[in-house]
Order: C-alpha cells, then sequence, then structure tokens
C-alpha cells in the first residue's frame, strides 16, 4: 500500500472518537439515578411518617382534652370537627406512605434487573476479552 493511501485511511480512522471505559461510565450513572432517587425516596418517607405521627398525636391530645373537660354542645361539634380535620390529614398523608411503599417496592426490582444487567455486561466484557479470530483467507504466518 503507498504511504500516502496509507496516511489518508489512517487520518480518517483518527477522526473516529475512542469508546472509553463505557461501561463503567453507564455503571456509575445508573449507581447516581438510583442513589439520588433512593434518598429521595426515603426522604418523602420520612416526611410521610413524620406527619402521620404527628396527626396520630395531636388526635389523642384532643380526644384527652374531650375526656378531661366539661363542655357544651356547640364546643362539642367543634371538637368532632378538629378530630374529622386531623383524621382527613392523617389519610392524605397515609395514602401518599402507601404510594411512596410501592414506588419503594418498584425501585427494588428495578435495582435487581441492573444487578442482573451489570452481570450481563460483565458477561459480555469477558467473551470479548477472550475473543478470537480464525483467519478464513490469510494465512497467518503472511501477517
Amino acid at each position: 500500500m503507498k504511504k500516502d493511501k496509507y496516511d489518508n485511511l489512517l487520518n480518517e480512522v483518527s477522526k473516529i472518537p475512542n469508546v472509553g471505559d463505557n461501561k463503567n461510565n453507564m455503571c456509575f450513572l445508573l449507581k447516581t439515578i438510583i442513589n439520588d432517587l433512593n434518598t429521595k425516596i426515603q426522604n418523602e418517607m420520612n416526611t410521610a411518617s413524620k406527619y402521620v405521627s404527628l396527626t396520630e398525636r395531636m388526635e389523642q391530645d384532643i380526644l384527652h382534652i374531650i375526656e378531661f373537660s366539661k363542655f357544651n354542645a356547640g364546643d362539642g361539634y367543634k371538637y368532632a370537627r378538629l378530630i374529622k380535620e386531623i383524621r382527613n390529614k392523617r389519610r392524605q398523608w397515609k395514602h401518599k406512605q402507601q404510594h411512596i411503599q410501592s414506588l419503594n417496592s418498584q425501585m427494588n426490582k428495578i435495582i435487581n434487573d441492573i444487578r442482573n444487567c451489570k452481570h450481563d455486561i460483565n458477561g459480555i466484557e469477558k467473551r470479548i476479552n477472550e475473543l478470537k479470530y480464525t483467519f478464513k483467507v490469510f494465512d497467518i504466518k503472511d501477517i
């Protein structure tokens, strides 16, 4: 092959970027995304638990006020409305907890899928590293 032609071909090949360690970059990206999402899920779960607990304690306080004090029908109605309002808030936060638990369950399935994917990627890497080529036309001594 003539030197000019070889240099032109080599120049064209050099324009193609190297892949780099794409496997590790993708795994790192997935880990980062999952860790961030997992942190957000845990924060949301903690917030929901905090408000469920707070509303339960508020309800207990109102029930103790009712138990230990004397009040008229108007006050009784106000306490009943207050308990209803607290129970509604508690129910909203309980629903949010259920949604978060469902999301967390799905997240765990995704994590397992990613672990399997990483195992598959490692298998592919192993096969790539063990690649052998059998010459079809050329005798290996000619190279």
